[in-house]
C-alpha cells in the first residue's frame, strides 16, 4: 500500500537488475502516448545494492489464465472484442523508421535499431551463429537462418507490439451489471510489459503462438482478434528453438 494525498492505493513492486528498469520505462511511456489499460506506475529507485524497484497499481482481478477454463463462449467472445480494441489502439502507434525497443526490452540496444526488417532478420541470424560458436561448433541452421529469413519474412512494417500476450498477462475485473444489456461486463488490463517494442507486425501473433500449449481454445479466440500470421509464426519458432536449445 502507498499513501498520495492521504489517500491508500493498492500497488505492489517489482525488482531486478534489468528488466524492472525496462519495464518502467515502458509504462512511462504508454502512459504518455496511448490511452489503454495498464498498470499506472508510481515510481521507480535503485537500493544501496543496485537493485532497481518500480512501484505500480496492484490491479484489480483474476488472469485470463484462471479464468479462462470456467468462462462460456459468448463470455469468451466479449473479452476478445474488449482485447481487440485494446490491441488496436496500442497497434495504431504511428511508427518511428526503424524497428526497435523504446528502451532495451526484447531487442537490445547493442543489436539494434534496426533501419529495415532485413537488419532485424539477420540480428536472429547473427544471435544463432553467436550461439553455435560459443559451442564451438559450425552453425549450420544458422546458414539457413542467413539465406532465408529475409526471403520469408518481409514486406511487415514496425508496429508497437505489446509482445507477450498471454492469457496470465491479461487480468480480468468483472463489471457490475449492466441494465441496459442484462450482462456482465469486463474490464481488461495488460501488464507485463518488459517486451514491449517496434517489432515487425506479425510479432503479436508469433509471440502468442510461442508461447501457446495447444490445450484450450485461446488461440482459436485470438486469431478472432488479431491478424494471424501464421507462416511467420513458424519461421520464428525455428529461429526460437535454435536460439533457446
Amino acid at each position: 500500500m502507498v499513501s498520495f494525498n492521504h489517500e491508500v492505493i493498492p500497488t505492489r513492486s517489482r525488482h531486478s537488475s534489468r528488466i524492472t528498469k525496462i519495464e518502467g520505462g515502458d509504462l512511462l511511456f504508454i502512459k504518455q502516448h496511448l490511452e489503454i489499460p495498464a498498470p499506472r506506475l508510481y515510481f521507480m529507485y535503485r537500493d544501496d545494492d543496485a537493485k532497481v524497484y518500480i512501484v505500480m497499481d496492484a490491479v484489480a482481478g483474476d488472469t485470463l489464465e484462471n479464468l479462462w477454463p470456467i468462462l462460456s463462449f459468448e463470455a469468451k467472445s466479449r473479452i476478445m472484442k474488449n482485447l481487440g480494441s485494446i490491441i488496436k489502439e496500442l497497434h495504431s502507434l504511428l511508427p518511428p523508421k526503424l524497428y526497435g525497443s523504446i528502451t532495451e526490452g526484447n531487442i537490445p540496444s547493442e543489436c539494434g535499431p534496426f533501419q529495415n526488417e532485413h537488419e532485424f532478420n539477420m540480428a536472429l541470424a547473427r544471435k544463432s551463429r553467436s550461439n553455435w560458436a560459443y559451442s564451438r561448433r559450425h552453425g549450420y541452421i544458422s546458414d539457413f537462418f542467413e539465406n532465408n529469413l529475409s526471403r520469408a519474412l518481409r514486406d511487415h512494417p514496425p508496429t508497437f507490439t505489446h509482445a507477450d500476450l498471454q492469457p496470465k498477462n491479461i487480468i480480468v475485473r468483472q463489471l457490475p451489471l449492466n441494465e441496459q444489456d442484462l450482462e456482465k461486463g469486463h474490464e481488461l488490463t495488460l501488464v507485463d510489459w518488459e517486451s514491449v517494442a517496434w517489432h515487425p507486425n506479425y510479432w503479436e501473433y508469433a509471440n502468442a503462438v510461442l508461447a501457446y500449449f495447444w490445450e484450450d481454445d485461446w488461440l482459436n479466440m485470438l486469431e478472432t482478434t488479431i491478424t494471424p500470421y501464421p507462416a511467420e509464426a513458424v519461421m520464428i519458432k525455428m529461429v526460437w528453438q535454435d536460439l533457446i536449445c
